[in-house]
């Protein structure tokens, strides 16, 4: 019985320390997590009050706010390579690249503005080149004008020539003054005038009555199937945009995009990311326009609108290079019929007169 007893004590005070141990591991965990929390509270409260205090920091008129504290601005002709450590202090500004880059006001920019070109198939020329401080200034050449300031740093249009002599020279805002030919003698003059009307009269009704079937023959082979399959609408071009870009000259190229509505900005763009690269700028270009056309229809876009520039030696050297397959045999010229090649050969000849 002593053993027995013995043995219910020492369970009961086992008991007692594992419920001791396991209440105090309670309250402990009660008091962390209330700990936790009231720490978490006051890390939102101080959060909300530097949000609070940046909101209300304004910054004087010639610095900028650094996330914390204001700086000054960087000067023109630099750029900003990182902030002031110290509120009003100066921030670490480098210099622009002279001749490629520009910045022409107090800035906090990453980088500096790079500098635009003169593009002479615009009829114009530097004026002054581009510096740290300034970007690049352009005028008109000589024998160009504008008379549209918004427009004089991106176009100028040739000056008129004079056959009768000139009243006023042109000059770089405005045009050709042109002599205006005193009329003498006008009895004698419009009797011959009168006589040359009349004959080119009967010639044109006489050649419009004998053009009528050349036309309509013209027609038939403007919309010749044949023709057709010559400039298919699924001729990827992507493979051969470098050895086309190659064939074009930098003024052929610049008449093309604009022809297909490219705007000023945007090839100015193009072509100061590719300074002093004329290949790369005519690639770029190039690029461009096919992403923005697609696949479809675009080398016969591309042979049509060439055509209409009257660059047909180009033409000739494209389609020497774009080998066109749609799945069926390529149409090769001594396929065509010999009258109908020596008619075709006949109407270019005509065109051309």
């Amino acid at each position: 019985m002593s053993e027995r007893r013995t043995m219910m004590i020492r369970l009961k005070i086992l008991n007692l320390v594992f419920f001791s141990l396991l209440a105090l591991t309670i309250v402990q965990s009660t008091s962390e997590s209330h700990d936790a929390l009231l720490t978490k509270n006051t890390s939102r409260q101080a959060g909300l009050k530097r949000r609070i205090f940046k909101r209300n920091i304004e910054c004087p008129q010639d610095e900028y706010f650094a996330g914390s504290h204001c700086c000054k601005m960087c000067h023109k002709g630099t750029y900003l390579n990182s902030s002031c450590v110290e509120a009003h202090g100066e921030p670490d500004c480098q210099p622009c690249i002279r001749g490629k880059e520009y910045m022409d006001h107090p800035n906090h920019l990453i980088r500096c503005e790079r500098c635009s070109s003169c593009d002479h198939g615009q009829g114009l020329e530097v004026f002054e080149n581009c510096t740290e401080v300034q970007n690049t200034k352009c005028q008109c050449m000589k024998s160009y004008f504008c008379n549209s300031t918004a427009e004089c740093h991106r176009h100028c249009q040739p000056c008129d020539k004079c056959e009768n002599g000139v009243e006023h020279e042109c000059t770089p805002t405005h045009n050709t003054v042109c002599k205006v030919k005193e009329g003498r003698n006008l009895g004698w003059i419009a009797v011959p005038v009168i006589l040359i009307v009349i004959i080119l009269g009967v010639i044109c009704i006489y050649r419009n009555k004998h053009s009528i079937t050349e036309d309509t023959s013209r027609h038939r082979n403007d919309t010749n199937p044949e023709e057709v399959e010559l400039l298919p609408d699924d001729v990827d071009l992507q493979p051969h945009l470098s050895e086309i870009s190659e064939k074009f000259k930098k003024e052929e190229m610049l008449k093309f995009v604009r022809k297909n509505g490219f705007r000023e900005p945007e090839i100015d763009a193009i072509l100061n990311n590719n300074q002093n690269q004329e290949e790369e700028q005519k690639f770029k270009l190039l690029e461009r326009w096919y992403q923005s056309h697609g696949k479809t229809g675009a080398y016969r876009t591309l042979i049509s609108n060439l055509r209409t520039l009257k660059l047909n030696i180009l033409v000739d050297d494209i389609k020497g290079t774009v080998s066109i397959s749609s799945g069926q045999e390529n149409v090769d010229s001594s396929s065509i019929p010999f009258e109908d090649r020596n008619e075709r050969e006949l109407q270019n000849m005509e065109e051309e007169f």
